[in-house]
């Protein structure tokens, strides 16, 4: 279930990226409803990076797992929550805070279009991407290899 679970993880992790760069990229030839559809497929994604990495590491403090899996799960468990977080703020610095009609102070909240602290977090929100990827497949290798070992012994 564990090797399972972390090679889930790098597919679902691969198409978030994916789902995030269409976003990331879109065109004004891009219609409301397209645009739309990728926000919510990337929302949908996001949520299932996070059920699987949560299940990864959950499965991992349960079974008897290697130390170097479970090390490897939690610290992408972590991972996952931080790139929530920037992927909050990414929205927030790209399309500003929803409901910014209903407060004062939300009215004059604007960024810098392309400023320091877009571009800090929006890049922060890429790079967080790629580790996960790049986690997800070494917890999965590092699964499938132990439960090729313990088959083995």
């Amino acid at each position: 279930l564990m090797a399972a679970t972390a090679s889930f993880l790098v597919i679902a992790s691969y198409c978030q990226l994916i789902a995030g760069a269409q976003l990331r990229h879109a065109t004004a030839l891009l219609g409301p409803k397209m645009f739309t559809a990728f926000v919510h497929t990337h929302l949908t994604l996001a949520g299932t990076v996070f059920l699987a990495s949560l299940l990864l590491a959950v499965g991992c403090g349960i079974g008897q797992s290697p130390k170097l899996v479970r090390r490897t799960a939690w610290l992408l468990g972590a991972i996952v929550l931080a790139q929530i977080t920037l992927g909050i703020g990414t929205w927030i610095v790209n399309y500003v805070l929803p409901w910014a009609e209903l407060t004062d102070f939300l009215a004059r909240y604007a960024i810098d279009a392309k400023g320091f602290w877009e571009s800090l977090i929006v890049t922060a929100h890429m790079a967080t991407g790629s580790l996960i990827i790049s986690l997800a497949t070494v917890a999965a290798l590092r699964a499938w290899r132990s439960r090729r070992l313990l088959s083995v012994s």
